[in-house]
């Protein structure tokens, strides 16, 4: 074995303090070892006590959270047999006497916190009779009152910061509750505290002394010390390593919730415990054997596995707590001693756990090295972005206890350890484990705003499942790890049972002929002033097919569709269906260049236009025939039609592509069929029902406004683009020609509540369907406040799936809470499937990437068989051979009822009123600009919360920057006008992170916000705002501070924080919450808040008028002569 194994080895089987001393033995960086022979001195007689910078820590965040039981901590013990009470009291005063902490407070004075040590402190012991209760009662009583004393908050101006209640359940039972502050103890001190307890009480109760001795140093001693040897230029060298560690952007742990996180964090959580199989605490003993690593290191790297699991991040920050004593006189002592590290870990899905946790073992070993950094230094020198709703740094916490190991139970008593829960939480999620001869027991503890109890008893269950995964298969890739359970994939896979019996042999001609012999003289189009029956739209399609059959168009042959909607192009696309062909729709108004395009890219051979068009087309050299003319013309003889199959081709789509063209997507007509049934089973059509025709004849929504009616004798009623664009006069005109069906996007669907009449009559709206981009709830809440009684529907899906897979129905507002809009379960005949990056089946509520399955699914696109390979893939899921699966590139997450919700793009493709759009195109498109260098297109939300597109672009050095205006001019002839970008920002560069990839995060701030030149910022506006500037000056040792500048962004961090709230409270000698400045970190923005209160507000004003006056004034205005 080499030294390097062998020196792993011997790590392995060291504790915490060993494994730090090693290391910084090994580094040449033994002066903690030598101070631990020369011990911790008495401190200095009358001098005044340092608090702990762990203290230090508490006493800040206590001033966000006032009257807070966040930091009660509490153990406690089921007493079985004869308990002498007077003998307890006796030994819980010997325990206070030991230990000055235990009698200590904190107070804050000359702007530092201090400890003050009380000579005595009366002894804090609650003991209420419980024993005349029944049972049930008894318990029920018992809960409460545990309740009550936990949840109790200290003063900690106050001695003594602990307490004991001992309720008396029988004459030989008693439940013991210990409580305290955690400024004065750890989980350790709990321990030793019981530990103490248990060896004093039966010595004392015999009628001897204590048998422990006086510890011969105190917290306070240590305290002092720290505060002395920890100096700034000793931890210099510590405080580089975490520096390195926590270099560049760092990450916040983006873990699914089922609730949104508020702008505010409260304490409010809860504890979910459990207990692993005494097997799988075996198994992973093993593996630490086998990797010489600690049970620690292990746990802690499958924590990190499962957070990335749930979040997509490789890139993680966990805190954790390390005892801190390091020095043996320490291990006796009752005190707050634990630090807080923050541990960074980088995981690659190729790599697998063996590999990973060899390499936490390394990083765990360097943190335990540089553990004398106080957390709150750390976080000091790094200035993370301060916000009350997030903790900084890290956001989730993972402990391993190990304190001292209680002694035997006294003689004649059995003391049982109960699990309790103080209804806070000081994390997002906190995972506590303690090992025990019943295997790994712990808890998780979680903030009950954002979590449910069912998904912390989720990731309970896949961490366990996780860690039984990687003891049997180490070896494996992380990307081939899977937290689902048997159970849950039955559940997902009974979610896909959508099989639903529909037409699948059949075309959309033969189905559509079958409907006008049912009903020849129903109403089948109402275009304007034209209305045709069904008997009059299947004669004219078919007058069209007989050309179209002698021009050659027959099975895969696409027809290139140019012509305004109206009842001419539904006739088109029913007489190339008839003739056995797929029409490719084109807008009249695209630019010539795309055009062209994609009637070169599609290698089409027919266009069919009407007599509007004509003149426009003739220099594409291509046969192309005037509808117009066709339908007047004698028709050819009537011919036999092709035999027609479901596999054939029915439509192109052309959509925006990434490369910097569009591509046509290819749809057969048995998906098309299924969409078309799919909607009509869902929506309940019927023959007296209308619907809108609304949607462009490029954007697949329009296939089913189209054709879907058509096949139950409903009627298509189209309107104009006109009216489509403006939403007053949609919406009226839907409530005058009574449409039952409407289909909108979310967009337009938000201008018109905000102008349409209220006492509109939309009485005959059977259905209003949502599609084409994010639909909020709050729309969803304003529709049903205006319209309480009219349906939503949610509808999702891609172009390359024949339009919509899943469909949401809405008959009610969507709770206060919800800020994503379900997007539903899936339609028949549709697999839905959301996979992890490694094509894994992911659990409920985890994101992850959207897969499509089933009869949906598109052909691929049009003579693009590399872009078809990258998108349609083998589907692994089925039992049928030969199908496939579309990778949407879009996130979602299972909800446990079984529906959908969408997170947006795993790229950076965007929808923009409904129209898919890939940025990468319009990009394409501006770099053909001759004065453009670089260029940067970005979606973002406009004030009134819609998409709207951001171009940013930097110019060739050598060349005049024209206006914003000429690059929108240049991009409207190339492009669809949803695709110019609203706005163009010039830069001189485009900034980069640290990867040198695009910093898009940075590039949307500047949108968002428009720099003041240096000599535009803004100074005080106000006597309270000049007041509060000279103390920031102060505190944070500038010269001048602009109003709208941000506290933390000029250096300001927690201790400064609280410096400057407690200056300004003595100057205006009034108390103002520490949290008002992470609420407002600007001066502006502080005083406004400061004024809020009309009580105080004039005192405030006056006072800060007297300050500036009295600062104003010479020094002879205070001499003795005048």
């Amino acid at each position: 074995m080499s030294i390097k194994d062998e020196l792993a080895k011997k790590r392995a089987n060291l504790n915490e303090k060993q494994a730090a001393l090693l290391t910084r033995r090994l580094h040449g960086t033994s002066h903690p070892q030598e101070a631990r022979y020369a011990g911790i001195p008495i401190r200095p007689k009358g001098e005044a006590i340092p608090a702990s910078f762990a203290q230090q820590r508490l006493w800040f965040l206590l001033q966000l959270e006032a009257d807070s039981a966040t930091y009660n901590e509490f153990t406690a013990m089921r007493i079985k047999g004869q308990l002498d009470i007077a003998a307890l009291k006796k030994t819980l005063g010997e325990i206070q006497h030991r230990h000055e902490i235990l009698r200590t407070s904190l107070v804050a004075k000359d702007r530092q916190v201090q400890q003050v040590i009380h000579a005595r402190a009366d002894l804090c012991l609650r003991e209420v009779d419980l024993c005349d209760l029944p049972e049930t009662l008894q318990t029920a009583q018992l809960e409460q009152l545990i309740t009550t004393e936990i949840r109790t908050p200290f003063d900690l101006t106050k001695s003594p910061l602990w307490r004991v209640a001992l309720f008396k359940l029988s004459e030989t039972e008693h439940y013991f509750l210990l409580i305290m502050h955690h400024t004065i103890c750890d989980a350790w001190t709990l321990q030793l505290f019981l530990d103490e307890l248990l060896t004093i009480y039966p010595a004392l109760q015999s009628g001897q002394h204590s048998p422990l001795p006086i510890p011969d140093i105190q917290y306070a001693d240590y305290a002092f010390w720290q505060q002395q040897t920890l100096t700034d230029s000793k931890i210099e060298q510590q405080l580089s390593y975490w520096k390195q560690l926590l270099d560049g952007p760092l990450p916040t742990l983006d873990l699914p919730t089922d609730r949104p996180r508020s702008a505010i964090r409260s304490n409010r959580g809860k504890r979910t415990y459990f207990t692993y199989p005494l097997e799988l605490y075996r198994r992973l003993q093993r593996f630490n054997r086998e990797e010489h690593v600690t049970l620690f290191m292990t746990l802690f790297a499958a924590f990190s596995i499962l957070l990335s699991q749930y979040t997509r991040q490789d890139d993680i920050i966990i805190g954790t707590s390390v005892a801190g004593r390091t020095r043996p006189e320490l291990e006796k002592l009752a005190g707050l001693f634990t630090n807080t590290l923050p541990l960074r870990t980088i995981l690659d899905s190729q790599c697998s756990f063996r590999e990973v946790v060899r390499d936490t073992r390394t990083m765990v070993l360097e943190a335990f090295s540089h553990q004398d950094v106080p957390f709150e230094k750390i976080v000091a020198e790094l200035c993370p972005e301060r916000n009350l709703s997030h903790n900084p740094l890290f956001q989730v916490m993972f402990l391993l206890q190990n304190g001292p190991v209680a002694r035997k139970d006294p003689p004649g008593l059995t003391f049982i350890p109960q699990g309790l829960d103080n209804q806070t939480a000081k994390f997002d999620l906190e995972l506590d484990i303690q090992e025990t001869p019943q295997g790994l027991m712990g808890y998780m503890e979680y903030s009950t705003d954002l979590f449910d109890e069912r998904t912390i008893r989720q990731i309970v269950g896949h961490y366990q499942h996780l860690l039984q995964q990687i003891t049997e298969y180490p070896d494996l890739s992380l990307s081939r790890l899977s937290l689902l359970s048997a159970e849950e994939k039955h559940i997902l896979t009974t979610r896909n049972r959508t099989e639903t019996a529909y037409p699948a042999d059949r075309c959309y001609h033969a189905l559509f002929e079958e409907q006008v012999r049912r009903t020849p003289e129903a109403l089948a189009i109402r275009d304007g002033d034209v209305h045709l029956t069904y008997q009059e739209l299947n004669q004219r399609a078919e007058h069209l097919a007989r050309f179209l059959r002698q021009a050659g168009v027959g099975p895969d042959r696409l027809v290139t569709l140019i012509a305004e909607r109206g009842w001419k192009l539904l006739t088109a696309i029913l007489a190339i269906f008839k003739a056995g062909g797929a029409y490719l729709p084109l807008e009249p108004s695209y630019p010539g260049e795309r055009l062209a395009y994609i009637l070169q890219q599609s290698a089409s051979q027919l266009v069919l236009t009407t007599s509007e068009q004509l003149p426009s087309l003739q220099q594409y050299a291509v046969p192309i025939h005037n509808i117009d003319a066709l339908l007047q013309q004698a028709p050819p003889p009537s011919s036999s039609q092709p035999q027609s199959e479901p596999k054939q081709l029915a439509y192109v789509i052309y959509t925006s592509g990434s490369t910097g063209r569009p591509k046509g997507v290819m749809i057969e007509q048995r998906a098309m069929i299924n969409h078309l049934f799919a909607k009509i089973r869902d929506l309940e059509l019927k023959p007296t029902d209308r619907v809108a025709q609304t949607a462009s004849q490029c954007f697949d929504i329009s296939v089913w406004q189209m054709l879907a009616p058509l096949l139950v004798g409903a009627s298509v009623e189209i309107f104009s683009d006109e009216v489509t664009h403006n939403p007053v006069e949609l919406f009226r005109q839907i409530a005058q020609q009574r449409i039952t069906i409407l289909e909108i996007v979310p967009a337009l669907l938000h201008t018109a509540l905000r102008f349409i009449d209220p006492s509109l009559d939309l009485s005959a709206l059977r259905w209003l369907i949502l599609t084409g981009e994010a639909l909020a709830p709050d729309l969803v809440r304003h529709w049903f406040a205006r319209y309480p009684s009219l349906p939503m529907l949610n509808a999702y899906g891609p172009t390359e799936c024949a339009d919509d897979v899943t469909h949401y129905p809405i008959t009610a507002p969507l709770h206060e809470q919800r800020t994503v809009t379900p997007i539903g379960a899936p339609v028949a005949n549709t697999r839905l499937y959301i996979l992890n990056q490694a094509g894994e089946l992911v659990p409920d509520g985890i994101i992850g990437e959207l897969y499509i399955g089933g009869d949906g699914v598109g052909r691929g696109y049009l003579n693009s068989p590399g872009q078809t390979a990258e998108a349609f893939l083998p589907d692994p899921f089925s039992i049928r051979g030969g199908e496939r699966l579309y990778k949407t590139g879009d996130l979602a997450r299972w909800l446990p009822d079984g529906t959908l919700e969408y997170y947006g793009r795993v790229d950076t493709q965007v929808k923009i009123r409904g129209y898919r759009i890939e940025p990468g195109e319009i990009e394409a498109v501006l770099h053909q600009h001759p004065v453009v260098r670089q260029c940067v297109v970005l979606a973002q939300e406009d004030p009134s919360g819609q998409q709207q597109l951001v171009a940013f672009i930097t110019c060739e050095k050598h060349l005049v920057a024209p206006e914003p205006t000429e690059f929108s001019h240049f991009l409207q002839g190339r492009l669809p006008d949803y695709m110019v970008p609203s706005f163009f920002s010039i830069l001189p560069t485009i900034p980069l992170n640290k990867n040198g990839k695009i910093d898009r995060h940075a590039l949307l701030a500047l949108s968002r916000e428009t720099p003041l030149p240096q000599e535009q910022i803004e100074q005080p506006r106000t006597p309270l705002e000049e007041v509060i500037q000279l103390i920031w000056c102060e505190v944070l040792e500038k010269e001048q501070i602009a109003r709208n500048k941000s506290f933390f962004e000029l250096g300001g961090h927690s201790l400064l924080a609280a410096q400057a709230m407690a200056r300004i409270g003595e100057i205006f000698e009034l108390d103002f919450p520490l949290r008002w400045l992470f609420e407002a970190p600007t001066i502006a923005g502080l005083a406004q808040t400061m004024l809020q209160d009309s009580t105080r507000r004039k005192r405030i004003e006056k006072t800060a008028e007297i300050v500036l006056q009295v600062l104003n004034m010479p020094d002879e205005a205070f001499s003795d002569d005048v």
